[in-house]
């Protein structure tokens, strides 16, 4: 199994979260600052790393589609759009074969601790295969 086989194209009419990743090569900080208050887009961050989400903005026209269609915003650094998933709706979690075991448990207790994840959660810890050029998983 790899990882290709699980990405997926989002509709830009489907988005939730904006990422932009700024370098002010077209419009100075404060300039970009004060185009977002102009145009009423709601964020959280900066200076550098701005974060745009739909749920913050009652308004027709959402949010992040505001975002995605302004060149002043979209050309102003790395723009990175998100699909928010449930946290009920992740049935596993997948651990590549180099994430050391502490890292493992401490997420694995953070996940049972937070009561918006499924009680089923099941996890699995990739390994290298000795003889074959793959990775099998093993549940945890």
């Amino acid at each position: 199994m790899y990882e290709k086989e699980h990405r997926f194209l989002l509709p830009l009419s489907e988005a939730d979260v904006a990422i932009l990743k700024a370098d002010y090569q077209h419009l100075s900080k404060s300039d970009f600052d004060i185009h977002l208050k102009q145009r009423e887009i709601q964020f959280k961050g900066g200076p550098d790393v701005y974060t745009f989400e739909n749920e913050d903005l009652n308004c027709p026209f959402r949010n992040v589609q505001k975002v995605r269609y302004d060149d002043s915003i979209s050309s102003n650094g790395q723009l990175m759009l998100f699909k928010r998933v449930k946290p009920d709706a992740i049935r596993a979690i997948y651990f590549g074969c180099r994430v050391p075991d502490q890292q493992i448990s401490e997420a694995i207790k953070m996940c049972k601790q937070n009561k918006n994840f499924s009680s089923n959660l099941i996890f699995y810890k990739a390994f290298e295969d000795q003889d074959r050029f793959e990775v099998y998983f093993k549940m945890m």
